[in-house]
Parts: C-alpha cells; structure tokens; sequence
C-alpha cells in the first residue's frame, strides 16, 4: 500500500498548508485525528508515514480522493517507450503514443478498481522524458523527415533518448549523418539487441511480442550479459564509393558495442553540420551509447 500511503501523506501535507494559511485557525496537526492549540507546531512540517492503517475508517470522499492522487501519480511518475511507425501513404508517422502498464489499483479492492477503469491505457509521447524507439522498417523514413529542416516534426527537438536496432547495418547508420542536427538535445542511443544470450547474427531483428507492444519496456544490458553474448556477421555489405563487400566476422556483444561507438562519432565527425554534443577539439561525442533490449 505505498502508493496510498504516499497519497495520504500528500493530503495531510494539503491539508496542514491549507490550515497555515488561515489566520484565524491555531490548531495543528500532531497525530491522526488529534489536534493542539500550539502555533509554533503548526509552522512544523506535517507528520509523514511510512503505514498507514486505518484507511477503511476514512470517509469514502476522501478515500476516492487517495485513489484519484494515486492513479494521477502513476500515470505522471512512469517515463516508457514510444514504437515509431509510418504510414507510407500518408507519408506521415502515425501517432506518437506510449501505452501504459495496467494499474496495480485494479488489484486492490472495488474502489480502487472503479478509479483505475477510468485511466486511458495510452498517452501520448513525452519526447523531453520517454524513449523514441525506431524500428529498422521505418529508419529510412523516420532520418528523411530529420533531414529535412522544413518536414522535420516538432517533437524531434526535444527528444532525449533514441533506440535504435543493432540490425540496422553500418550504411544505414551512415545515413544517420546529416540527421543529426534534427535531434538537438538528444543525450542518450540505445542499441538494442534482438537476444539476450548466446549467438545472435548482427542482421537479426528485434521482434516484439503481442504483450512487448502493447508495453514496452527497454532494459540496459549489465556487462555479464554483454559478454554471454556473441555477434556473428556473414553477408555482403553496400558501400556508396565502393559498391557491395563481404563482411564476415565475430565479437562479443562488449567489443561490439566499442565499434558501433567508435562508427556512430565517426559518422557525425564527418558531417557537413555539427551537432552540439560532439566536441571537435577533443574528438569526443557527449552522448550516452548503450546496449539494451526488450523484456
């Protein structure tokens, strides 16, 4: 019951600044339900619980009110992940949303559960706070719109954080370049893995499940699980200058991700317009490239 007792706390802290504000009111709040006529206590900060147990005893406006400051707080507190899609005949992406998780007040009681029916299961994309997560079908589509100053969406200024597939090959990730610029406060690249263990071929794809897209949750590998794993690569690769080579290799995921560091500042080094983040004179890229995936 954390989350209800945290609510409650919230309305007493409500509640006592409200009582300070009254001038003609000397009583304060010292214990549930007991009150003192001692200014000096009243400028005191309220009392903060870590339980509380008589919450059924409450009046039931007032135990609606903890629910509703409960649901509110779940939905304002849960930064989560955005799938970006395009409707390429609309030319547009669709609709930039992140669905939530079902609410652990559905789990409590009746009441609980009448407030948490009325919270939406979708809201839409905070790009200052949630992850923007692009699938290898719509890369092209989704570094085009940055590209271009005049299409490039609103949204994409604000953006922070970024997941990008590890499938989505080194031309492509070249092509990333002159977007650059359209993400301006972008901190942090996740580069997602379709597996987690074992032997993965760098071209595999992410594939989400029923349950991932209705939630996604992004996790960071932790460096046991980037040295369990082994990337494998035995294809043929398109260059621009030099046309098609044969790439034939195998890392660990840890080495791996040195060298998709080591092409990501490279690729944005090389640029006609230069990014904020990238420090020229110390050849160094301030942002944030790590490894994650889907659970």
């Amino acid at each position: 019951m954390f989350v209800v007792t945290r609510s409650v706390n919230k309305l007493v802290t409500f509640c006592s600044k409200y009582s300070r504000q009254a001038p003609r009111s000397h009583w304060s709040v010292s214990h549930w339900g007991t009150r003192t006529r001692n200014p000096t206590h009243s400028r005191q900060m309220p009392l903060v619980m870590d339980t509380f147990h008589s919450f059924s005893n409450l009046a039931p406006e007032l135990r609606l009110k903890v629910w509703e400051t409960a649901a509110n707080d779940a939905i304002n507190g849960e930064a989560g992940v955005c799938i970006y899609s395009y409707n390429k005949e609309t030319r547009t992406h669709d609709p930039l949303v992140v669905h939530r998780r079902p609410s652990v007040l559905a789990q409590v009681n009746a009441e609980s559960r009448a407030v948490a029916s009325t919270v939406s299961n979708q809201r839409p994309f905070e790009p200052k706070d949630d992850i923007l997560f692009v699938p290898v079908g719509f890369w092209y589509e989704f570094i085009g719109s940055l590209a271009q100053s005049s299409a490039s969406p609103g949204w994409a200024a604000e953006v922070q954080q970024i997941a990008i597939e590890t499938a989505v090959g080194d031309y492509a990730m070249y092509c990333i370049t002159p977007s650059w610029i359209g993400l301006p406060k972008l901190q942090t690249i996740y580069l997602v893995f379709p597996v987690t263990g074992g032997v993965a071929d760098v071209v595999t794809r992410v594939k989400l499940s029923k349950e991932q897209l209705v939630h996604p949750i992004l996790r960071e590998f932790t460096q046991d699980q980037l040295s369990a794993l082994t990337i494998t690569a035995d294809f043929k690769e398109f260059d621009p200058w030099s046309g098609l080579y044969p790439e034939k290799w195998e890392r660990s995921a840890t080495e791996h991700m040195v060298e998709m560091r080591h092409k990501i500042r490279n690729t944005v080094k090389h640029a006609d317009r230069l990014p904020h983040y990238y420090n020229r004179e110390e050849d160094v890229l301030n942002v944030s490239i790590q490894a994650a995936y889907f659970v």
